[in-house]
């Protein structure tokens, strides 16, 4: 039986990736969390006793999967408390690919679009990116981000899979990510309301999390190493996105327009630089035998949760 520690236990990817997990065929998926607790395993990414302690605890044959999708992911309080940003998204990482090459172990470690987009700033390189494109992070979410990706290939490169994506969205009735947002918004929006600012000049590749944890799982399963790209097809800036949700889930372009607002990222006053004109080029993954949807499509799927 495959043995699988995910890390990660209450983001929406790890919550994605153990529902995956778990329809496989002879498989033991086993989880972390940053409370201590009977149900499952102890480890804080910034707490590198628990990180020893979880491993020893741990005691899975060679070459078990260990899924690393844990990580602080508020870009904005990255920013502000570095400590805390470089503990959990950097050196708890490393942490981890000491002990996955230590103990065996293959390494799944989820990374991000953010280890891109500061020379556009500038006037420099803009998306969509390839793998084989060098890293530029605006911020020092990305810069943490992009320096455990280098390590983790130094590390334990040979046994371990980089999943880089963006925007990951889901139906979560009480979620947090845009998908639930703008949902949430456009229902309860009200005339005289703050309207929502939505940033025109940020271009990406939104990533349904279910798919992108099939995606995961497959590409482990086939024993892929280095660094691919998982994200829906389409290259979309967040206004464009707001529209085709309005449209699947049935509001009027009226409801947008009245309760959202289309600005441009430097009004917003944000202390951490976004990836402007960015997104992830998915042609690797193709290449690699994966069907890659639609963002439409994967919002449908999104619907049919939601009834």
């Amino acid at each position: 039986m495959k043995r699988c520690l995910l890390i990660g236990k209450n983001g929406q990817v790890a919550r994605s990736l153990y529902t995956t997990l778990n329809n496989g065929i002879n498989t033991k998926t086993e989880y972390t969390s940053s409370k201590q607790d009977q149900s499952s395993l102890y480890l804080s990414l910034d707490d590198m006793d628990s990180i020893r302690s979880c491993f020893e605890q741990w005691d899975a044959p060679k070459d078990s999967i260990v899924y690393l999708a844990g990580a602080l992911t508020n870009v904005e309080k990255c920013e502000v408390e570095k400590e805390e940003c470089r503990k959990k998204n950097r050196d708890g990482v490393i942490a981890i690919a000491q002990e996955c090459k230590r103990k065996g172990y293959k390494l799944c470690f989820f990374s991000t679009e953010y280890v891109f987009g500061l020379e556009e700033y500038s006037g420099g390189r803009i998306g969509p990116f390839t793998e084989d494109d060098p890293v530029s992070p605006p911020c020092y979410y990305g810069e943490c981000k992009a320096e455990a990706e280098k390590a983790i290939l130094e590390i334990h490169g040979e046994y371990s899979l980089i999943l880089r994506t963006t925007m990951v969205f889901s139906w979560e009735k009480d979620g947090l990510n845009f998908l639930m947002q703008y949902i949430r918004h456009m229902r309860s929006w009200k005339e005289g309301e703050r309207k929502f600012l939505i940033p025109t000049d940020q271009i990406s590749t939104p990533t349904y999390a279910p798919f992108l944890a099939d995606a995961a799982v497959e590409l482990m399963n086939n024993n892929a190493r280095g660094i691919y790209h998982i994200a829906n097809r389409d290259l979309l800036s967040r206004w464009e996105m707001l529209q085709i949700i309005a449209k699947v889930f049935g509001f009027s372009e009226s409801t947008v327009l009245a309760a959202f607002s289309p600005v441009k990222t430097e009004s917003m006053g944000q202390k951490a630089k976004r990836p402007l004109t960015a997104g992830l080029s998915v042609d690797k993954l193709i290449k690699a035998g994966i069907h890659v949807p639609s963002f439409e499509d994967s919002l449908l799927l999104a619907k049919n949760l939601s009834v």
